[in-house]
C-alpha cells in the first residue's frame, strides 16, 4: 500500500514538473514575440545602426592570397570559448558566462555571440542586475539544425533566454539573447511580464 501512495506521489510530482517545463517554454515564447512586436514599432532606424556597425568576424574573411580558409594562428580557445565544448557543457557552463559577458558593458562579445545577433540592440538599455552566480539549463535541443535553447537564472523571478547555433569556425555562438520579462529594463515590481520597449 506504501509502495503504491509513493508511485502515485513520484508520477504527479512528474506531471507537475513537465507542466512548469511546459509552461515556462509557452511563456518564454509569448514574451519573446511581445518583444520583438515592440522592437518593431520602436526605433527601427537605432536597431538597423546597431547591427551595421558592428564588425564581421575576420576568421569568415578569404585571404587576399586566394589560399584556403585556415586559422590566423592570432585566435585561442579563449577567444573562441565554443569551439570545444561539448553539447551537456553549452548551458550548464557556456550559457551563464555569455550572460555575464553581455552584462558587462565594456566586454567583447567577439566569439560569445553572432555579430548580428538579436537581443543585442538591448545591452545598453539593461539596468544593474543582482550579483549572483548566473545558473544554466537546458530548454530544448534540436539537432537537426544544430541548434540549443537555454535559460538562465541570475537571481530575477524571470530568466535569461538564449538560443544557440553550432557555427562549423567558432563552434557553439549566440544567435539570440532575451532579457528576463521583469527586472531586465527597471525594477522588478512583481507584476508581470515588461516588454523591451518600454525602457529608452
Amino acid at each position: 500500500m506504501k509502495d503504491r501512495k509513493g508511485l502515485i506521489i513520484m508520477v504527479v510530482a512528474g506531471l507537475v514538473a513537465v507542466a512548469l517545463i511546459v509552461f515556462s517554454t509557452v511563456a518564454a515564447a509569448r514574451r519573446a514575440d511581445e518583444r520583438e512586436r515592440q522592437a518593431a514599432t520602436s526605433s527601427v532606424q537605432g536597431t538597423t545602426s546597431t547591427k551595421e556597425a558592428k564588425p564581421k568576424p575576420q576568421s569568415s574573411a578569404t585571404p587576399s592570397d586566394g589560399s584556403k580558409d585556415e586559422p590566423s594562428g592570432q585566435e585561442t580557445t579563449a577567444d573562441l570559448p565554443g569551439l570545444n565544448v561539448n553539447v551537456d557543457q553549452v548551458c550548464a557552463e557556456l550559457a551563464p558566462q555569455a550572460v555575464d559577458r553581455y552584462l558587462d558593458k565594456t566586454a567583447k562579445l567577439d566569439g560569445w555571440f553572432d555579430s548580428d545577433a538579436d537581443g543585442l540592440q538591448w545591452r545598453d538599455r539593461i539596468i544593474e542586475q543582482p550579483n549572483v552566480t548566473a545558473t544554466g539549463f537546458l530548454v530544448t535541443q534540436d539537432q537537426s539544425t544544430n541548434t540549443i535553447v537555454c535559460n538562465v537564472s541570475k537571481g530575477l523571478a524571470w530568466p535569461w533566454i538564449l538560443t544557440y547555433h553550432k557555427d562549423p569556425k567558432q563552434g557553439w555562438v549566440v544567435s539570440k539573447i532575451e532579457p528576463p520579462a521583469e527586472g531586465a529594463f527597471s525594477e522588478s515590481k512583481g507584476t508581470g511580464p515588461q516588454t523591451a520597449g518600454v525602457a529608452q
